[in-house]
């Protein structure tokens, strides 16, 4: 359970940045203009570098659901929302 809570607080610097980036103006320039994705900077800063960040938080999320799967007993009460 602690490595858990350590591996979720390290996860909290990353979301911060990750909430910074999407509240900035170019990710709405994203969405009016979608070809902006394909300017080196312009597209780097508004799309790739937040496709990459969703594709990390997704990452973190299989491999805590697969370690909770790993753990899990079918016979007790359930320990988390991954076993319920």
């Amino acid at each position: 359970m602690l490595y858990q809570i350590g591996n979720i607080t390290d996860k909290k610097k990353d979301l911060d940045r990750h909430l910074r980036l999407i509240q900035a103006r170019l990710p709405l320039l994203m969405g009016a203009f979608p070809w902006l994705r394909q300017v080196p900077i312009i597209g780097e800063l508004g799309y790739h570098k937040i496709e990459r960040n969703v594709k990390q938080y997704h990452k973190f999320i299989e491999e805590e659901v697969t370690s909770q799967m790993k753990e899990y007993d079918g016979e007790s009460e359930p320990d988390n929302f991954v076993h319920a």
